[in-house]
């Protein structure tokens, strides 16, 4: 019956009205079958018993009315009464003739036609014994024609009326054997009629409870039920409480497995948003604990937190880079949308840092000649760059000029010391102008030095200003230093 609980409910339905129907439509069949048999039974007693008895009936009233209009013709004496009474007589022979040839239509057995033979007999007989009768009335014999309807169509007419009587009597037994199985053919329909009825009701009860049990039973409980319970669960109501009819091969039991399923569902993706809200983005939700398309639900769910995690990820760990001073190399990886633009900043950004490196390379090489381009209105880094490198441009002036009024200082000393060398020959002719030329030579010294340490605190001013630039500040300073030192020896 496997076959019949696999067919939908609406051919299910309808398979139990066809077959109600057909049962009701064998019943019918039946009784209009008995209807019918009983129907051919009445008539078949009407032809014959009803019709036969019918006939005999008329015969029997047609041979009185003959043997009354006989005696009322032997005992008359008007001639017109005579012959109004032969013309009935000749009436009633001519009627009971016809009934009988009716009759013996009717007769279908030898014994029947036996017993008409007799009837027949008797009425030939005593239509002759009439015709005598007729004919001595005539002579006006009338005793004659009385004693002779007295002695001789007395007698015949008993036997006429004997054979009737056998006919009537054998015709009023086949009827009534007509009759008896007629009641029985009527008996025998009503049992069967009423053993199918029943039978048609019990198929029909059970046809009923084996059809709801096959609909229901796949459900679990009543239609109204699992509908109610799946409009809360389309409403987002899990709350449903489980049932004994529930089982594994029912919709009830597939629902509260669906709800569980949901439960399950709705706590894998609890504890994915809770972890993404907490920032362990390492979590995952376990979708081996399901199948189908449940399973691809958690591993989409699960896509979706690695498509945001691996931007993210990506992004900490260049951020983390680039705080430390390592530049990573630009991404070359493909992103959609949003992650395309963060993706995108990422390598503005590494670009800006790159560029920013160059600038401070190029400084610390020396090169004050960098261009330095803002970025934005609000770009402050590179807006202090571009000061600081005006600022160093100046320091670096500052120091050119000041390097080359030591250079100039150097060379008097210079033509000083030669002076001096020259004037030392010449000491022993004035020791005046020696007094003279010493004194001069350390007021030299002395601005020397005033020169060489406002060269030094220019130098050291520089430096603060421009750290990036400060190993050619301290170099030239030192050197300032050294020149002054050798001026101090000297």
């Amino acid at each position: 019956m496997k076959w019949f609980y696999d067919l939908k409910v609406r051919t299910k339905l309808l398979t139990g009205f066809v077959l109600v129907a057909l049962f009701t439509v064998i019943v019918g069949i039946i009784g209009i079958r008995a209807s019918n048999n009983i129907n051919d039974m009445a008539d078949e007693m009407y032809a014959e018993a009803v019709l036969p008895l019918e006939t005999l009936g008329n015969v029997t009233d047609y041979f009185q009315r003959l043997r009354v209009y006989t005696r009322d013709f032997i005992y008359s004496n008007n001639a017109d009464e005579e012959k109004k009474l032969l013309d009935e007589i000749k009436t009633q022979k001519e009627e009971i003739h016809k009934e009988m040839e009716k009759y013996f239509k009717t007769i279908h057995t030898e014994e029947g036609k036996q017993i008409y033979k007799e009837a027949l007999d008797g009425l030939k007989e005593y239509d002759s014994g009439l015709d005598k009768v007729i004919e001595l009335n005539a002579a006006k014999k009338d005793a004659e024609a009385h004693a002779y309807l007295k002695k001789e169509l007395a007698p015949v007419g008993k036997k006429i009326g004997d054979a009737l009587d056998k006919l009537t009597d054998r015709n009023v037994a086949n009827g009534k054997r007509l009759s008896d199985e007629t009641t029985v053919l009527y008996k025998s329909s009503f049992r069967l009629i009423l053993i199918g009825s029943i039978v048609c009701f019990i198929i029909s009860i059970l046809t009923g409870i084996f059809i709801a049990r096959t609909v229901t039973k796949p459900l679990g409980g009543e239609p109204g039920e699992m509908s109610a319970m799946a409009m809360k669960i389309a409403t987002g109501d899990l709350n449903i409480e489980a049932d004994a009819k529930a089982s594994k091969d029912n919709l009830l039991g597939a629902m509260l497995s669906m709800v569980n399923i949901l439960k399950g569902i709705f706590t894998e993706i609890d504890k994915l948003i809770n972890s993404v809200k907490d920032g362990n983005l390492a979590v995952r939700g376990e979708s081996e604990k399901y199948q189908g398309g449940w399973r691809q639900l958690i591993d989409g769910l699960n896509t979706l937190v690695e498509a945001f995690v691996k931007p993210i990820n990506l992004t900490s760990e260049y951020v983390e880079k680039i705080s430390t001073g390592d530049i990573p190399s630009k991404i070359t990886d493909d992103y959609r949308g949003d992650f395309n633009k963060i993706k995108n900043n990422l390598n503005v950004l590494i670009d800006a840092e790159n560029n920013i490196t160059n600038i401070a390379e190029e400084l610390s090489g020396g090169n004050l000649m960098v261009k330095v381009a803002e970025r934005s209105e609000k770009d402050r880094l590179m807006q202090s760059i571009s000061t600081m490198v005006q600022r160093l441009t100046e320091v670096v002036l500052e120091v050119q000029r000041a390097s080359e009024q030591v250079a100039s200082g150097s060379q008097q000393l210079s033509a000083t010391t030669e002076e001096l060398s020259q004037g030392a020959s010449e000491q022993a002719a004035s020791a005046e102008e020696i007094s003279s030329s010493m004194e001069q030579m350390s007021a030299n010294i002395k601005a020397n030095a005033d020169n060489a340490m406002q060269t030094e605190k220019m130098a050291s001013k520089s430096a603060v200003n421009a750290k990036e630039s400060g190993e050619s500040v301290e170099m030239t300073a030192k050197a300032m230093k050294e020149i002054a030192e050798k001026i101090m020896i000297i």
